[in-house]
């Protein structure tokens, strides 16, 4: 019985997964507080339509961060994804359970965020996450994963599994050496591309940095993708209010300066092959 039921739910999924590829980034911090989190919620309002009174109900944010997210605290939503539930029961999992545990801003952006516990992330199931993300891809057409800092046994799968992943770190000396040693190492291990992956956040003249860009360059080469600025009063303001950075202030540096880098790899109008094949990946 339960194997002839598992095959009508697959059935069902089966025809209706959307023809359109969905859009796929993730955010990976090589140091703690470089502002990755800032950079997904970013990419998120870049990917959505911008007009006036448009809706944003078909891109998702997934905060991975399981015991310590911090996405649905910056944008004021309540938590729901039961993840300790799901990873005890997977399934539970479809498409009407996962509409349940998503949280919406009112403009229609999605949030699959966990509320704080200490629920080991090695406990989650890799086949349940992945699971998951397809079921999340089904539904939207742009997905910005918020990766944790620490590499999970399921991070490789992930970051394979996207357009495009981004390593995340600040403008000093140790965050440039973190940056470049995550990169060697995802490279040498699991072969992914890190071409164009490594941004330097917080960067310019409010960074107070004695690190200049031509040793960025030059110490990454071109793994570097480019520069976000150092906006820390809208960044907190945005957080503060739970709002999108575009909501506070509509022409921002930070989304300019990400928007360049999406623009120089030419993904954000059309997507790679590699996205439809993130399911099997993930």
């Amino acid at each position: 019985d339960e194997v002839i039921q598992f095959c009508k739910q697959a059935v069902v999924q089966s025809t209706t997964v959307r023809d359109a590829q969905v859009q796929c980034y993730a955010f990976l911090p090589a140091i703690g507080g470089a502002g990755a989190s800032t950079l997904s919620i970013a990419m998120a309002s870049l990917l959505s339509p911008t007009r006036k009174n448009s809706s944003m109900s078909r891109s998702c944010i997934v905060d991975l961060n399981i015991q310590s997210g911090t996405i649905a605290d910056y944008l004021d939503l309540s938590p729901n994804f039961q993840l300790e539930e799901l990873t005890e029961a997977p399934e539970r999992l479809d498409g009407h359970l996962l509409e349940v545990m998503l949280s919406r801003k009112p403009n229609g952006l999605a949030v699959l965020a966990a509320p704080q516990n200490l629920l080991p992330a090695a406990r989650v199931d890799q086949l349940t996450l992945g699971r998951i993300l397809d079921i999340a891809a089904s539904k939207f057409d742009h997905m910005v994963i918020d990766m944790p800092r620490v590499w999970q046994p399921w991070t490789a799968s992930i970051l394979q599994g996207t357009d495009k992943f981004f390593i995340v770190t600040e403008q000093t000396v140790s965050g440039l050496r973190h940056a470049k040693r995550l990169a060697d190492l995802i490279d040498e291990q699991f072969s992914l591309d890190t071409s164009q992956s490594v941004i330097v956040s917080k960067s310019g003249r409010w960074s107070r940095s004695s690190v200049g860009r031509s040793q960025v360059k030059q110490a990454l080469g071109d793994r570097l993708a480019g520069f976000v600025s150092n906006r820390p009063n809208l960044t907190r303001d945005a957080q503060n209010r739970g709002l999108l950075l575009r909501e506070v202030s509509r022409t921002n540096s930070v989304e300019r300066d990400l928007q360049k880098i999406i623009q120089r790899l030419g993904k954000a109008a059309k997507p790679t092959t590699k996205a439809s094949n993130s399911k099997s990946k993930v």
